[in-house]
């Protein structure tokens, strides 16, 4: 045994696996082993202690058997979450969103409940409507339920406050990001890189012969100021420009708008730098202009091209129809669900911040043309 079970000559009246066990133990009282993190291997703790694998391996299986440890097939032994912690009531995780119906949250909301229902979580949803107090509403009411976890996508009327999320975690209710995060929390987030989404954008455009692109987004905030930038930077990668005139952004958040963006688009193709192509920051943005374009007698994509941004697993005529930069927002919900799970489980730390990207692809759809 090692030098930390020979200072105790009682443990030599133990049997080995239960010096093992002390071992470990100890290692977590002075924080050597946080929660959240894998023990050494079985190989390691033997060569360690000088005993056999078999010895480790019934140390580790009476700690799990008391909740302290958690095995997982194939990926190792972890020590789960040892404090003082208030039960939790439901056996939920909870999301809450902005909004139901637009862009991808219903792919969103379904991988979420897809990825809870996979360890026999219930999913509650949350619906702010995009309103902070209404947000700060629903934070209250799942730490009320003591939620088994949250995932959220904050509200970007205002910016969310750093203690919404802290409310949460103080009280051992873990929490996930999804799509954007808010500043200065320690939680990971799921998510994909807005800025490449724009770059991507411009590169199609710009590979099939268009120099005047437009811009439309729903609202301005960060994630739309980010795909602005990878258009531009797209475009300057050829010495072509972004016009001013060519960019117009929404004010009202879940508004259409339409009447709007029907005078803009034909304020826009009547300038000296009328615009072949249209970037939306989502797909709901394009099937506006695709309709708007439509009724005013532009043909798509012959007269203009139209992308948007969405979802990789499309269904319906308009969704199968549009040329997009897509994300895969079921298995974005799934990720949510699973981290959920590994934090709640003591797998992995509450207050840690670290981002996972899902990957990008081009729907060609049939809205994206060369320029003739």
């Amino acid at each position: 045994m090692t030098k930390e079970t020979q200072q105790k000559p009682e443990l030599e009246l133990l049997p080995k696996y239960k010096r093992a066990r002390f071992y470990i133990l100890e290692k977590v009282k002075t924080g050597q082993w946080t929660e959240g993190n894998p023990l050494p291997s079985e190989i390691a703790l033997a060569k360690e202690l000088g005993v056999a694998r078999n010895t480790v391996r019934q140390a580790l299986d009476e700690l799990a058997a008391e909740n302290i440890v958690r095995k997982i097939h194939g990926k190792g032994t972890f020590l789960k979450n040892t404090r003082p912690h208030r039960s939790h009531s439901v056996s939920a995780f909870g999301i809450i969103v902005p909004e139901l119906h637009r862009s991808i949250y219903p792919c969103l909301l379904k991988g979420f409940d897809e990825g809870a229902s996979r360890t026999y979580r219930k999913t509650v949803i949350g619906h702010t409507d995009f309103d902070l107090g209404r947000q700060a509403d629903i934070i209250l009411q799942m730490l009320s339920s003591k939620m088994s976890g949250v995932a959220i996508v904050p509200s970007i009327s205002s910016e969310t406050p750093l203690h919404h999320i802290e409310a949460l975690q103080q009280n051992n209710i873990p929490v996930v990001f999804c799509i954007r995060s808010v500043r200065g929390a320690l939680a990971p987030s799921v998510s994909w890189d807005f800025e490449q989404v724009g770059v991507l954008a411009g590169r199609e455009f710009v590979k099939r012969g268009h120099e005047n692109i437009a811009y439309f987004a729903c609202y301005e905030y960060k994630s739309t100021r980010s795909q602005e930038e990878g258009l531009r930077k797209a475009l300057r990668e050829n010495d072509l420009v972004l016009h001013d005139e060519l960019i117009h952004y929404g004010t009202k958040l879940g508004e259409l708008q339409e009447e709007v963006k029907k005078e803009v688009l034909t304020r826009m193709l009547n300038s000296k730098n009328k615009p072949t192509a249209i970037f939306c920051n989502d797909d709901t943005e394009a099937e506006i202009l695709f309709l708007i374009s439509n009724k005013m007698g532009v043909k798509i994509p012959e007269e203009l091209s139209i992308l948007g941004t969405g979802v990789t697993r499309r269904e319906g005529y308009m969704k199968k129809c549009l040329s997009s930069i897509t994300t895969d927002a079921l298995e974005l919900g799934k990720n949510a669900a699973i981290l959920l799970e590994e934090m709640s489980s003591g797998q992995r730390p509450i207050a840690q911040s670290y981002k996972i990207l899902m990957p990008l692809k081009i729907w060609p759809g049939q809205t994206l043309a060369k320029r003739y």
